[in-house]
Protein backbone atom coordinates (compact mmCIF):
# COMPACT_ATOMS: atom_id res chain seq x y z
CA UNK A 1 0.00 0.00 0.00
CA UNK A 2 1.24 3.49 -1.05
CA UNK A 3 0.08 7.28 -0.30
CA UNK A 4 0.52 10.02 -2.50
CA UNK A 5 0.04 12.83 -0.68
CA UNK A 6 -0.44 16.86 -2.07
CA UNK A 7 -3.05 18.19 -4.06
CA UNK A 8 -3.37 17.72 -7.98
CA UNK A 9 -3.91 14.11 -8.17
CA UNK A 10 -6.64 13.27 -10.58
CA UNK A 11 -6.62 9.70 -10.47
CA UNK A 12 -4.25 6.67 -10.64
CA UNK A 13 -4.35 3.38 -12.73
CA UNK A 14 -2.78 0.04 -13.04
CA UNK A 15 -0.63 -1.13 -15.40
CA UNK A 16 -0.30 -4.74 -13.84
CA UNK A 17 -2.21 -6.38 -11.43
CA UNK A 18 -5.42 -4.76 -9.95
CA UNK A 19 -5.83 -1.45 -8.39
CA UNK A 20 -7.86 0.04 -5.72
CA UNK A 21 -7.68 3.75 -3.98
CA UNK A 22 -9.03 5.58 -2.03
CA UNK A 23 -8.86 9.23 -1.40
CA UNK A 24 -9.18 11.58 1.97
CA UNK A 25 -8.81 15.15 1.26
CA UNK A 26 -5.29 15.86 -0.63
CA UNK A 27 -4.18 11.95 0.11
CA UNK A 28 -4.73 9.06 -2.55
CA UNK A 29 -4.45 5.56 -0.89
CA UNK A 30 -3.51 3.13 -3.57
CA UNK A 31 -3.47 -0.66 -2.85
CA UNK A 32 -2.27 -2.99 -6.06
CA UNK A 33 -2.21 -6.65 -6.00
CA UNK A 34 -0.29 -8.83 -8.69
CA UNK A 35 -0.72 -12.55 -8.49
CA UNK A 36 1.87 -14.07 -9.90
CA UNK A 37 4.49 -11.74 -8.21
CA UNK A 38 6.05 -9.78 -10.28
CA UNK A 39 7.02 -5.55 -11.05
CA UNK A 40 4.11 -3.68 -10.53
CA UNK A 41 3.38 -0.26 -12.45
CA UNK A 42 0.92 2.48 -12.54
CA UNK A 43 -0.15 5.50 -14.42
CA UNK A 44 -0.97 9.05 -11.57
CA UNK A 45 -2.56 11.64 -13.41
CA UNK A 46 -1.74 14.95 -11.68
CA UNK A 47 -2.62 18.98 -12.30
CA UNK A 48 1.27 19.75 -12.81
CA UNK A 49 4.00 17.17 -13.65
CA UNK A 50 6.45 19.42 -12.36
CA UNK A 51 4.35 19.18 -8.83
CA UNK A 52 4.04 15.69 -8.14
CA UNK A 53 2.90 14.58 -5.39
CA UNK A 54 4.95 12.68 -2.13
CA UNK A 55 5.09 9.06 -2.25
CA UNK A 56 4.90 7.33 1.21
CA UNK A 57 5.30 3.29 0.64
CA UNK A 58 3.43 2.11 4.13
CA UNK A 59 3.32 -2.14 3.44
CA UNK A 60 4.32 -4.97 1.26
CA UNK A 61 2.63 -7.97 1.54
CA UNK A 62 3.87 -11.46 0.14
CA UNK A 63 1.71 -14.00 -1.50
CA UNK A 64 0.06 -15.17 2.11
CA UNK A 65 -0.77 -11.71 2.86
CA UNK A 66 2.10 -11.63 5.20
CA UNK A 67 4.14 -8.18 5.70
CA UNK A 68 7.31 -7.70 4.22
CA UNK A 69 9.62 -5.32 5.37
CA UNK A 70 10.00 -1.92 3.42
CA UNK A 71 13.50 -2.24 2.53
CA UNK A 72 14.79 -3.14 -0.83
CA UNK A 73 11.83 -1.42 -2.23
CA UNK A 74 11.30 2.03 -4.37
CA UNK A 75 8.81 4.02 -5.91
CA UNK A 76 9.85 6.00 -8.87
CA UNK A 77 7.63 9.00 -10.54
CA UNK A 78 8.55 9.38 -14.48
CA UNK A 79 6.63 11.62 -17.28
CA UNK A 80 4.89 9.63 -19.82
CA UNK A 81 5.83 10.21 -23.31
CA UNK A 82 9.20 12.05 -22.46
CA UNK A 83 7.20 15.11 -21.65
CA UNK A 84 8.25 17.58 -18.71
Amino acid sequence: MLELVGPGTRGVRAVTGLIYTHRAGDTVRVVIMLDPPGKLGLVIRVDDIHRPPAVRLREVADDRNALRPLSGYEVRLEPLGGSR
